[in-house]
């Protein structure tokens, strides 16, 4: 990118706002939707090879993670 280019896209916080989680469309937002569709589905196919209690423990840590990519994939939109 050429150097104009890049400082057009300096925000006022000092970072490049292609790059910031709140940029609509950006990296980050494009990555999280992404890596969210992949994973639709697969709590239901993992909880048939887990024991309840490891289902369940399971279950909590990828529903924190899960909401994280839905966080970062809508958060301007």
């Amino acid at each position: 990118m050429e150097k104009e280019k890049l400082l057009d896209c300096v925000a006022p916080c000092s970072l490049l706002c292609y790059a910031c989680p709140s940029f609509i469309d950006g990296p980050v937002s494009e990555c999280a939707r992404r890596l969210h569709n992949y994973w639709d589905g697969f709590c239901e196919f993992k909880s048939k090879y887990l024991s309840e209690k490891e289902c369940r423990a399971w279950h909590s840590e990828f529903k924190a993670f899960d909401d994280t990519l839905i966080y970062l994939e809508c958060l301007l939109q």
